[in-house]
């Protein structure tokens, strides 16, 4: 426990505003008032603009500020396998709910 604190320590010492949370899926990077990490960069990944403008786009999406959003990206950049991982794992339960309501659609017709 006491490796795994000094690591976050050391993460959010050079990202503030990232701070790690408990939940049922486990430990995960996230802005301090905001999302997780791996949100942020979910859904930057949908957005369509570049540079600056899909900054704003998302910050618009998401209710957001400029340096919120550039945090997470910044967390990312150093971190992108740990966040990658965590967006992957969302996906796959999202596939699995979906499996299982379509499987209840079909049962109830």
């Amino acid at each position: 426990m006491a490796e795994r604190f000094i690591e976050e320590g050391l993460r959010t010492e050079g990202h503030p505003g990232i701070y790690f949370r408990d939940g049922p899926a486990g430990r995960r990077p996230g802005l301090l008032g905001g999302p997780d990490v791996w949100e942020i960069v979910g859904a930057l990944r949908t957005v369509q603009e570049k540079g600056e403008a899909r900054i704003a786009a998302l910050t618009e999406r998401l209710g957001l500020t400029a340096p919120q959003v550039l945090t997470a990206v910044r967390y990312y950049a150093e971190y992108p396998e740990e966040i990658d991982a965590w967006i992957a794992a969302n996906g796959a339960e999202a596939e699995a709910l979906e499996r299982t309501l379509e499987r209840e659609r079909e049962l109830l017709g």
